[in-house]
């Protein structure tokens, strides 16, 4: 399960849109997925489509972009989860894939084993602008918080729920860790950055409250970001070739 706006326009360092890279990746270990589309109008809903022959499909969609009810797409997703028959969902964001060795049966292989746990939490690498740095700050070298669970009667979303709002679903009782990784391709240009800043200011969400101040600095008008070197004083980096883990 997913939500997705405007994917097909965010280009990564590897050259795919954001969607495309999605699709590439949850064809190989998923039975069937549900992508709330939240008013794209970039062609996303599009490509989602042209898969629709390799597995179970529904995009349930809104015609304007609704970011401030996170909750009730999640929650309306769900339902969507239920209606195609799911035992177990996982959640992924549209700039999110796993790291290969997922794809060689180790997801299924946890679904098969979760016996006396609801979720699972994963692990999560957040790339910088390229393949070669992951992020450090606020964060971003830990887990992910539960991304797949069972779909027993008591797992919901809480429809009112805003932006930014969790991903993990009320109603699981005992959630495991996995060291399988998702790999998180962030923005690699400076205007998608500043476009995704304005577009959380103009939800009354300051993204400062979730940055580390002494690794990463915004600001209104000039956001200080490093070019893509990164060389410089305000940001921690790490230099993990992980190349590997996505060939």
């Amino acid at each position: 399960m997913t939500q997705v706006y405007n994917q097909n326009s965010l280009v990564g360092w590897d050259g795919k849109t954001n969607i495309l890279r999605f699709m590439e990746s949850v064809t190989k270990y998923c039975d069937g997925l549900v992508a709330f589309d939240d008013g794209s109008t970039d062609g996303s809903r599009d490509i989602i489509t042209d898969w629709s022959g390799d597995f179970e499909l529904e995009i349930p969609s809104n015609k304007v972009n609704t970011p401030s009810r996170e909750g009730f797409h999640r929650a309306r997703g769900l339902e969507h989860c239920r209606r195609l028959g799911a035992d177990f969902v996982l959640c992924l964001d549209p700039d999110e894939v796993f790291e290969d060795k997922a794809v060689r049966g180790s997801l299924r292989a946890l679904c098969e084993n979760m016996f006396e746990t609801d979720g699972i939490k994963f692990s999560r690498r957040d790339l910088w602008r390229t393949d070669r740095y992951i992020r450090l700050d606020n964060g971003w070298s830990g887990g992910t918080g539960v991304r797949l669970f069972k779909l027993h009667d008591d797992v919901e979303y809480n429809a009112d729920a805003g932006v930014r709002s969790p991903i993990a679903p009320d109603g699981l009782k005992k959630v495991s860790e996995s060291i399988l990784r998702i790999i998180h391709f962030g923005y690699s240009t400076d205007a998608d950055i500043l476009l995704k800043y304005k577009r959380f200011k103009a939800l009354g969400v300051d993204l400062m409250a979730h940055m580390d101040d002494s690794s990463v600095r915004l600001c209104d008008a000039d956001p200080k970001w490093l070019n893509t070197t990164l060389s410089g004083p305000h940001i921690k980096v790490y230099n993990e070739q992980i190349r590997g883990i996505l060939s």
